[in-house]
This record gives C-alpha cells, sequence and structure tokens, in this order.
C-alpha cells in the first residue's frame, strides 16, 4: 500500500505554463530575443534557467541573466495574480483525510510554492514541500524525488507521484515512484505513450480511486 502523495505543482494544483511562456516571451523579445509559440512544450515541466540553457545555448549570458532577472520580477513577484487553481486537485487536498502523507515536489522556486500553497489555504495540507533550490539537478533528473523519499523516511516504491510532463514523469519513474498523469487540457495522453506510467486521472475522484 502507498504511504505518500507527492503533487507536483504547476499543471497538477495550479495552471501557470500558458501565462508564463507569455511573460517570457514578452520579455525576451524586449531584450531582443524572439522565442517560437511552438516553444511552449519545450518550458513545460522545466526550470526557466534549464530552458535558456537547453535552447538558447548560445546567447549571451548577460542577456540571458537579464531576462531571468525581469521575468522573475514580472511573474514570480507577482505570481498570485498569474495562476489559476485546478479545481479538483485543490479540492482534493483541502477534503483528504486518510493516512497517505501530502507533499509537494516542484521545479518551481520554493518561495513561490510557500506564497502560492498559503494564498490557496493548503499550506498546511503539506508534510514535505520541495522546490528547485533543494537539489542541485532538476526534473527529468530523479534527484528531487529521492530526496524526497527520504526526507519522508520511506522507499521510493511506497509513494505515488502525479504529474503532468514528460519530463515530471521521467523524474518520478525514475526515482523508482509510482506516477500517474495529470490531464489538465494542456498535455495529451499520447505524449507519454514511451513512459511506464501507472496511469491518467482527470478528477479528484480519479485520484480517490488510485489511492484506494
Amino acid at each position: 500500500m502507498p504511504k505518500a502523495l507527492l503533487f507536483d505543482f504547476d499543471g497538477v494544483i495550479v495552471l501557470s505554463e500558458h501565462p508564463r511562456f507569455k511573460i517570457m516571451q514578452r520579455i525576451a523579445r524586449d531584450n531582443g530575443l524572439e522565442i517560437p509559440d511552438d516553444y511552449f512544450k519545450k518550458l513545460v515541466g522545466t526550470t526557466t534557467r534549464n530552458f535558456f540553457a537547453t535552447y538558447f545555448s548560445s546567447l549571451d549570458p548577460e542577456v540571458t541573466e537579464q531576462i531571468i532577472r525581469d521575468y522573475s520580477a514580472e511573474f514570480k513577484d507577482n505570481i498570485i495574480d498569474h495562476v489559476t487553481p485546478v479545481r479538483d486537485t485543490t479540492e482534493f487536498i483541502k477534503q483528504y483525510r486518510g493516512n497517505l502523507v501530502l507533499g509537494v515536489v516542484s521545479g518551481n522556486d520554493t518561495k513561490v510554492l510557500h506564497v502560492m500553497l498559503e494564498h490557496l489555504g493548503l499550506k498546511d495540507r503539506f508534510s514535505l514541500i520541495l522546490g528547485k533550490e533543494h537539489v542541485t539537478t532538476h526534473k527529468p533528473n530523479p534527484a528531487v524525488y529521492i530526496l524526497a523519499a527520504k526526507q519522508l523516511g520511506l522507499e521510493p516504491k511506497d509513494c505515488i507521484a502525479i504529474e503532468d510532463s514528460v519530463s515530471g514523469v521521467s523524474a518520478g519513474t525514475s526515482a523508482g515512484l509510482e506516477v500517474y498523469v495529470f490531464l489538465n487540457g494542456l498535455n495529451d495522453q499520447s505524449e507519454f505513450d514511451h513512459l511506464p506510467i501507472a496511469g491518467f486521472v482527470r478528477s479528484a475522484q480519479d485520484i480517490t480511486d488510485i489511492i484506494s
């Protein structure tokens, strides 16, 4: 039986990727860089710094740093204004009174996680909140999930993760967790055909079913 249920944040608890991408595009354009619309999927599930390191590695480092600073000032520092809570997962978390430990395992800034979870009235529901500062290598690397299990005193196989991106699923499955994909309208089942997922969830009832 599972002992912990771990949630990704962006795309599972809140929807933030579209406004994040649009703001990043505009700030990049102000700094002389065009980010094509079809790069949206490349951004989902990865950190901003990894995104630029992977797809714009030849960009002047000073320009990269300026874009990241401006992006952080506009988006991350005003995160509450830019994101929408995911009703099914937030309602499940608020109402859950079972024996599983709940945690958040994200590539987002820990400060952002705490601010948003407090705003949503969910922070006290979690025994563990891990953000990008807790590890030096990020999803799809499994480090953050390995750390999550360790900090909870559990084996990875005792944990279920709910993710929405290929990079997040790759991190969870590589760490040895049972991983489900939350279908949020921005992803598609076919994206995960090559990954050993346990299944898909679309609603609070689906989440209840997988832990029953």
